[in-house]
C-alpha cells in the first residue's frame, strides 16, 4: 500500500476453499448450470431470476431436449409451454422464493436443484 498515494482504503481476505467429501451425486453440468444461473445476478431475489423471461426460454428449450430423450426412451412426454414452465417454477421455487443466491448454504442450493429435478 506504500506505491499508492493516497493509500486505497480496501480490505482483504484470504478464502481456503475445500472440497465436499463425499461429493454430491448430481451431474457436474447441470449443477455449474444450475450456480451460474442463481450467481449470475447474486443479490437477486430468486423469484426475480427464475421469471425473468430469457430464463424460462433456457429452461423451456432444456426441459425439450429432456423431453426427446424421455421420449425415445417410455414412448410418453408431458408437453412444454412457457406459461407452464413459469407454473413449474414457482412450485419449485415455493418457501424460497425470497432468497438470495449470495445468502443460501450449499444444502440450501442442492435441496432447490432436487425439487426442480423432481418437478421434471
Amino acid at each position: 500500500s506504500q506505491c499508492f498515494v493516497p493509500p486505497p482504503q480496501v480490505e482483504s481476505s484470504v478464502l481456503r476453499i475445500e472440497p465436499v467429501y463425499p461429493r454430491p451425486k448430481i451431474p457436474f453440468k447441470e449443477w455449474d448450470g444450475f450456480i451460474r444461473l442463481v450467481f449470475n445476478r447474486k443479490h437477486r431475489m430468486l423469484r426475480k431470476i427464475f421469471r425473468d423471461k430469457s430464463t424460462l426460454n433456457i429452461l423451456l428449450s432444456n426441459w425439450k431436449v429432456y423431453a426427446a430423450q424421455v421420449q425415445d426412451r417410455d414412448g410418453d412426454v408431458v408437453l412444454m409451454d412457457l406459461a407452464r414452465m413459469k407454473n413449474l417454477v414457482e412450485e419449485c421455487l415455493s418457501g424460497s422464493e425470497e432468497q438470495r443466491g449470495i445468502k443460501m448454504s450449499q444444502e440450501d442450493l442442492l435441496e432447490l436443484l432436487l425439487k426442480f429435478n423432481e418437478a421434471g
